[in-house]
């Protein structure tokens, strides 16, 4: 019986072995395509999750496992060298193949940036319903783009939701109001928005806040006028 523990610690160790020299060793890319898929998604997964990662490893990576699920989300979280519609398809694609939060989340900002704002609100919200820690940040990224795509209550409903789970977190509640200032800014809610600008910035006396594409400043200076 210990003979046969002995020979099979070291058929694994073997095995975990051979995939991590796959995984490393370019020069390997000929023996592995010839293996079975499963050996290939295993080796192209490995690749992905190496310290450092490229375009070139990405696409080596795709090579050997064409629909692989990790390095779809890769290119679609990693921003690696492309522009928002190429980050787009990448994103598409990754959710076909997995709807995490973060491919969701990617999707809808690359939706964003290609100024689909309607479309990147939904997606958020898809994103969401799958996302069970971290939600403040993807609620600020739904109420942004509602509020772009014109949706200013679901905007609002969007910041409130975040505002209640940020009750321990000054910082992530401060900016929580600096967003509900612009939102009230846009309902016509002067003196609310200055409140919660106010809110978010105690030191600040005139103080407004404004989006600046997927961020957002808030300074010491009069609103202007309407």
């Amino acid at each position: 019986m210990r003979e046969i523990w002995r020979m099979t610690l070291l058929a694994a160790v073997s095995v975990t072995l051979m995939f991590a020299a796959a995984a490393r060793i370019c020069k390997l890319d000929p023996v592995t395509m010839r293996m079975p898929h499963f050996v290939r998604s295993m080796v192209a997964t490995l690749a992905v999750h190496e310290n450092t990662i490229g375009p070139n490893a990405l696409n080596r990576a795709l090579t050997i496992d064409p629909q692989n699920t990790a390095a779809w989300s890769r290119r679609c979280t990693a921003y690696v060298g492309k522009d928002a519609a190429e980050r787009l398809n990448d994103c598409q694609h990754a959710v076909s193949l997995r709807d995490s939060a973060a491919n969701l989340r990617g999707e809808a900002s690359a939706q964003e940036e290609t100024g689909d704002v309607c479309a990147a609100e939904g997606t958020y919200r898809a994103a969401l319903k799958t996302l069970k820690v971290q939600r403040p940040y993807v609620m600020r990224d739904q109420a942004r783009a509602a509020l772009a795509c014109g949706d200013v209550g679901g905007s609002l409903a969007a910041l409130r939701e975040a505002e209640s789970a940020d009750t321990a977190t000054p910082e992530n509640l401060a900016v929580d109001h600096g967003y509900m200032a612009v939102v009230y800014d846009r309902m016509d809610q002067p003196e609310k928005a200055r409140q919660m600008c106010s809110e978010a910035n105690p030191g600040y006396g005139n103080c407004t806040c404004e989006l600046t594409g997927s961020g957002l400043n808030c300074s010491q200076k009069i609103a202007s006028a309407k």
